[in-house]
């Protein structure tokens, strides 16, 4: 963008330690990490004058840990969750743009010091888990998916001032397969209870809060054809 001032080179030092397991004959998969990155120049985009402005953060650093964990419970069923840690922080930043929102409803841009605070857009702590259960017929196999996705805090913001909303989205589907593998079909829900989100947002002075809307509560079914032996 015009006028975006000089940039650093952006770097990063990464530590991450962890294990990997397979338990009962394979049938409990069990991954577990921890990590640690630290940034130097870290470069971040704003909106300023109509435009996108890259930054940068003097330091930041992302501290975390998550796990994985894969289960066949019973025959034919299988059980999966992963979760993810986050404290994303500025370490020092003492120019970051911050921004107040006036009774108008207008944004006004200033310049601050952001070190300590939440790195934007990072959700602090994210879920996801599903459920599959699988059953073989004489007309091919079935595959029943239910699978839940969970966003924690999150802000748009330097100074945690706008936060995103925490919001789980809940999708299912019904999937059928031939038996040689070449047809298929799926009926599928996501969002099944029409969680009303955003998914992401950005500051525009003096606009005012922009945000891009999550998808609402969608439905539909996909065909397919495997062509080739």
């Amino acid at each position: 963008a015009t006028g975006n001032p000089v940039i650093l080179p952006e770097t990063i030092d990464a530590y991450e330690v962890g294990f990997k397991s397979q338990l009962f004959d394979r049938k409990l998969r069990v991954n577990v990490s921890a990590f640690q990155y630290d940034y130097t120049n870290l470069q971040q985009q704003f909106f300023e004058f109509g435009g996108v402005v890259t930054k940068n953060a003097a330091a930041a650093r992302g501290r975390g840990g998550g796990s994985d964990v894969q289960a066949r419970a019973v025959q034919n069923l299988d059980l999966s969750v992963s979760a993810e840690f986050l404290d994303p922080k500025f370490t020092d930043f003492p120019n970051a743009p911050l921004y107040t929102l006036l009774p108008s409803g207008e944004l006004a841009a200033g310049v601050g010091d952001a070190s300590g605070f939440s790195t934007p857009q990072a959700p602090h702590f994210s879920l996801n888990a599903s459920a599959t259960y699988s059953l073989e017929t004489a007309i091919g196999t079935f595959q029943s998916t239910a699978s839940a996705n969970y966003r924690g805090a999150t802000y748009a913001d330097t100074i945690e001032q706008f936060p995103l909303k925490k919001r789980t989205l809940v999708n299912l589907t019904e999937r059928w397969e031939s038996t040689d593998g070449q047809l298929s079909a799926s009926l599928w829900v996501r969002n099944l209870l029409d969680e009303r989100y955003d998914e992401a947002a950005n500051l525009l002075a003096p606009v005012g809060p922009a945000a891009s809307v999550g998808a609402p509560r969608t439905y539909g079914i996909t065909l397919g054809y495997k062509f080739g032996s």
